[in-house]
């Protein structure tokens, strides 16, 4: 059972990761919770790889994991080879599989899906942005996660709520 303070230490692994960063500190110990939202406010790369370290001791051993539950969801058109999101010829997704993830990311996990309306957070003392332009503009947007790499482009997965109805829209490339 994980808590969000527990408390995960930044192996050189993690620290060394590319791309976006929420900068963590090598052979720190940082909670869970501020990982967390590294991860899904800041899109950190070093916060995934810490995340999935710690959760299941490895980078590939978490991706397995994820292709686990990737398939208990119906996603059929899903591999998971990394946990950055990052490319890799072995890591692919269709957008009907991201909606179904967006889906079960909003009703299965309730406690920690407000993260991801979250504006900014601020770590080490740098203020970090939602990526997630539309949180800025459209109220009813409450979520979830973009995505950029040289091989998918600009990717973004978002969720809304009017009243009663909830849209997830998945745009990729």
């Amino acid at each position: 059972t994980i808590k969000l303070d527990d408390e995960v230490l930044i192996s050189q692994h993690a620290w060394e990761m590319q791309g976006s960063r929420m900068f963590v500190e090598l052979g720190k110990k940082i909670q869970l919770e501020k990982l967390l939202r590294g991860l899904i406010i800041q899109s950190g790369n070093d916060a995934s790889k810490a995340l999935a370290e710690h959760l299941a001791g490895s980078e590939p051993a978490f991706a397995e994991i994820m292709n686990g539950e990737a398939k208990r969801l119906g996603m059929k058109d899903t591999n998971f080879a990394n946990a950055t999101g990052l490319s890799d010829p072995n890591h692919y997704s269709s957008a009907a599989d991201l909606a179904t993830l967006a889906h079960a990311i909003i009703k299965d996990s309730s406690k920690y899906y407000p993260i991801y309306s979250e504006k900014e957070f601020t770590f080490n003392n740098i203020k970090q942005a939602n990526r997630n332009a539309l949180l800025f503009s459209d109220p009813s947007v409450d979520g979830l996660k973009t995505g950029f790499t040289d091989a998918a482009g600009y990717c973004m997965t978002t969720s809304s709520k009017r009243g009663a109805m909830r849209l997830i829209s998945v745009i990729m490339g």
